[in-house]
């Protein structure tokens, strides 16, 4: 049997560690209980201290633990490798941490004790943690990390914190995940995202391969797909959503949102800390990659839903979320030349075109027969301003 070497401290010394009847547990595998946890229930939770018995269904590995205070074991679920947080219950401080180490084997360990070691000192809580091996199984040649929680009663404040000689870091908060569902916590491990979601994450990549650079984050659900802020904040609660990063250092966000009942598309335009900046706009933007309001004008096609079954209307719609031409066409086609500059084509649902310029007034009445008439007629008369 191993353990850490036990340090014989002085009873005089001034202990940050509170002996108040130490309980020790030994650690092994969690058990994963049966359940029939309602996931519906599960995302109505709105605080820590209500979604532990939830967190407790799903098996929580047994930890060394002070004073009974093992409804805190829960917490070190939300842990990572290495971080710790203090939880004050009844006027007294607990800190929890999950004592790690790697293994290339199965082991079953016995927490023996948690002690102030010598070197602690001043802002900084140095802890011993020694432990018996109970069972030590061979399990090839790929170490895994053991995870033991461990709650221990402090009785003065600290700023770094290390156990033996490993340092750890405050809990800072983050997704968590509960039963294959996820939400997320801040860094007083309140919730602030409940537990609903299927994903968590980086928008998913679009079907050319590119994902956004951003720092914006999407919450999938059964149902829905949620912005979100990297504090969790909820940006936008959208039915579904494609984010596009700009040139500009924006985001354009086409959603379909729900309002009366009814499925709409809207457009906004969000800063990188997910402030919307501009919108909504009924309508969506056929993302083009990092093309999107790459040209001169800072234009782009959008489409709205046209009252012509499965058919959209388009129009030209800026930067700034300035509708430039109505969106009652079949197709815009946006021509440059160094001769007669820019202008755009429009076909009417009816297959008619004309011709407007790059501010969005109508040149011609909708007199011609395809797109490539209007082009050629258009570069060779020059039109001006028709007055019709």
């Amino acid at each position: 049997m191993k353990g850490s070497a036990v340090l014989l401290l002085a009873a005089a010394m001034c202990m940050s560690i509170a002996g108040c009847g130490e309980k020790q547990t030994t650690a092994g595998n969690a058990s994963g209980k049966s359940n029939n946890i309602d996931m519906a229930e599960l995302a109505l939770v709105n605080n820590v201290e209500d979604l532990l018995p939830y967190v407790n269904a799903y098996g929580i590995r047994e930890g060394y633990c002070e004073c009974d205070k093992e409804e805190l074991l829960p917490y070190s679920k939300f842990l990572g490798d290495n971080e710790y947080f203090v939880k004050e219950l009844d006027g007294e401080k607990y800190l929890i941490f999950n004592y790690g180490f790697f293994s290339y084997n199965e082991r079953i360990i016995n927490i023996d004790h948690v002690r102030e070691a010598e070197n602690s000192a001043g802002n900084e809580l140095a802890l011993e943690v020694g432990y018996v091996i109970m069972a030590d199984v061979d399990n090839g040649c790929f170490p895994g990390k053991e995870r033991i929680p461990c709650i221990v009663k402090v009785e003065r404040d600290f700023e770094k914190l290390t156990v033996n000689d490993e340092k750890y870091v405050p809990y800072s908060g983050g997704v968590i995940t509960v039963g294959g569902y996820s939400g997320a916590l801040n860094g007083n491990m309140e919730l602030v995202l409940p537990v609903k979601y299927t994903y968590i994450g980086l928008p998913e990549k679009y079907a050319d391969g590119e994902s956004a650079v951003t720092s914006l984050l999407t919450g999938r659900y059964d149902g829905g797909c949620d912005i979100l802020d990297r504090d969790y904040n909820i940006v936008l609660e959208t039915k579904d959503n494609d984010i596009l990063y700009t040139n500009d250092r924006r985001y354009v966000v086409n959603c379909t949102v729900e309002k009366d009942g009814e499925c709409k598309n809207e457009i906004y335009i969000l800063d990188k800390n997910g402030d919307i900046l501009k919108g909504p706009v009924e309508g969506k933007i056929p993302l083009t990659g990092s093309k999107v309001f790459g040209n001169e004008e800072k234009q782009e096609v959008f489409v709205r839903s046209s009252d012509k079954a499965d058919k959209f209307d388009e129009g030209i719609i800026d930067s700034e979320l300035n509708i430039v031409i109505e969106p009652k066409y079949e197709s815009l086609i946006r021509f440059s030349y160094a001769d007669n500059g820019k202008f755009y084509v429009a076909k009417g649902h009816d297959g008619k075109c004309a011709v407007f310029d790059i501010k969005g007034e109508q040149l011609t009445e909708f007199i011609y027969d395809s797109v490539a008439e209007a082009q050629t007629d258009h570069r060779r008369a020059e039109h001006k301003t028709a007055d019709f």
